[in-house]
């Protein structure tokens, strides 16, 4: 499961209302919350963000075209119905790690941890097994 961020800038002269986005279908992305979400009004010169919970297939091509509908009033009432697509890189286990977005596991930690707990017991019972022969 990850997120997919969206920023929808208004750069223009004027503010936009009653902003909708509407998320189409793609092959190899499956989305976990609402495909349509409603972000109000955007001031001239100003942006709004919306998140989408989504679960990329791991036989997904390595990008992932995603279209989207903005549907939005201007000031003078006038209704604006914008088709846009966006690329959505999908980064293998690999890659990810390589680029540094995901952690490595440390197998150094699981190993010597239980090395040194091992060589702990393994201590007590040599220091036992010499003080019983002491005796």
């Amino acid at each position: 499961e990850n997120t997919l961020s969206i920023k929808i800038i208004n750069s223009g002269l004027t503010d936009v209302k009653f902003v909708y986005i509407t998320i189409g279908d793609s092959s190899g992305i499956k989305f976990l919350s609402e495909k349509e979400q409603y972000l109000g009004d955007i001031d001239s010169d100003d942006f709004e963000s919306t998140e989408y919970r989504i679960f990329a297939n791991e036989v997904s091509l390595n990008t992932i075209k995603i279209p989207i509908i903005l549907k939005y009033r201007d000031s003078t009432n006038k209704e604006f119905l914008e088709n846009k697509e966006i690329s959505l890189k999908i980064y293998s286990l690999k890659e990810a790690q390589d680029l540094g977005l995901i952690n490595k596991p440390n197998y150094f930690i699981y190993f010597s941890i239980p090395t040194l707990i091992l060589g702990f017991i393994f201590y007590r019972i040599w220091k036992k097994k010499k003080r019983k022969a002491r005796k």
